[in-house]
């Protein structure tokens, strides 16, 4: 599955947040050359990281910011996500915690 198909897949699970879907992050029109996927979860209040690719010096930092600050107004008390190890520097930087324990991804999360 690429990521087009999962943002597509995303896209369609966002019909009413009644129905307990989530809803799709997008970022603004400003933050560009960087392929972000992320939701909300507003029956757990959960913010979820699926993938950032940066093609840009700062550009995950300008689109995770963008999403941690769109994750607060929506109500979320956390954000998690799964990170490869040698990223966790960049996690890191961005306020998040991890718990690595020698797998291929390691589960992130930052408290909002």
């Amino acid at each position: 599955m690429t990521l087009r198909d999962y943002i597509r897949i995303v896209e369609a699970l966002s019909t009413p947040v009644e129905n307990g879907n989530v809803v799709p992050f997008r970022l603004p029109a400003d933050i560009q050359d960087v392929e972000f996927v992320g939701h909300f979860d507003p029956a757990s209040r959960l913010a979820h990281i699926c993938s950032v690719i940066s093609h840009r010096q700062g550009g995950g930092r300008a689109a995770v910011g963008a999403f941690e600050e769109w994750a607060r107004q929506q109500g979320a008390i956390r954000i998690t996500g799964e990170a490869r190890a040698d990223s966790l520097p960049f996690w890191w930087k961005m306020g998040f915690r991890d718990r690595n324990r020698g797998e291929r991804l390691i589960p992130i999360w930052k408290v909002l």
